[in-house]
């Protein structure tokens, strides 16, 4: 049977700046192979891949051409004496801890032992920061310990309401700019230290779901397994 297609209705005086638009590829083709399958076709994947990330657009370029600073931003620009946190932390932890040597047989029987465990630990030598022990240094994981107990958070809280500010005028004169920067700083961010929540890992060939959730996305190894099923498929129906 020959088939001779009609062609008087073409239009036979096309512009010469006429052009037919090549076909291209969605990018997110590769994550809709199992429909191109179907009709029979079986596309490259790591060439529509390819393709796709071809044409992310380039990153802009800073048009201001101004330097950027290097480094983190600082947690308190306004701060008038940029003392580091961790200096801080270890005169506010230290100053406790000295007070809670003399203090802890005062409350020793109040306590469960678990909390007794705690204390004696913490004001042991082992529990200060130091080479050799459990910390190296006042910084986040040795707060993290402290404040992830609640008769720590007691203690500590009921010692700066009635002894902070004497004992910060050892240290420094009162309404000085030192004097401010200390007392600021434990009274609005290490009184109230909070412990972060550990975020769950992901595991490296875990499928994703998009923002909806409803649509699932594949990554490399589980497309091409679903693609060689559906290749077994066709051959063996």
């Amino acid at each position: 049977m020959n088939f001779n297609p009609d062609l008087s209705e073409f239009p036979q005086n096309l512009p010469n700046n006429s052009s037919v638009p090549a076909f291209s590829y969605p990018e997110d083709i590769w994550l809709n192979w199992p429909a191109i399958a179907s009709i029979g076709i079986s596309p490259n994947l790591c060439e529509i891949n390819d393709n796709a990330k071809s044409k992310e657009s380039p990153s802009t370029k800073n048009n201001n051409n101004v330097k950027k600073k290097r480094g983190r931003k600082p947690l308190r620009p306004f701060d008038p004496i940029k003392k580091k946190t961790e200096e801080k932390d270890k005169y506010w932890l230290r100053s406790f801890r000295s007070y809670m040597k003399f203090h802890y047989p005062q409350i020793e029987n109040s306590l469960t032992e678990e909390d007794k465990e705690f204390w004696l630990f913490y004001l042991g030598s082992k529990g200060k920061p130091d080479k050799g022990g459990k910390f190296l240094s006042y910084g986040k994981k040795y707060k993290d310990f402290l404040f992830s107990h609640q008769n720590f958070i007691k203690e500590y809280r009921q010692w700066f309401a009635e002894c902070g500010q004497a004992e910060l005028n050892k240290k420094c004169e009162v309404g000085s700019d030192l004097w401010f920067v200390y007392y600021d700083y434990a009274s609005k961010e290490l009184l109230n230290y909070t412990v972060e929540e550990k975020k769950e890992s992901i595991e490296p060939n875990q499928g994703f779901e998009d923002e909806k959730g409803d649509v699932p996305v594949l990554n490399m190894e589980q497309l091409m397994n679903l693609y060689m099923m559906s290749v077994w498929m066709q051959v063996n129906s």
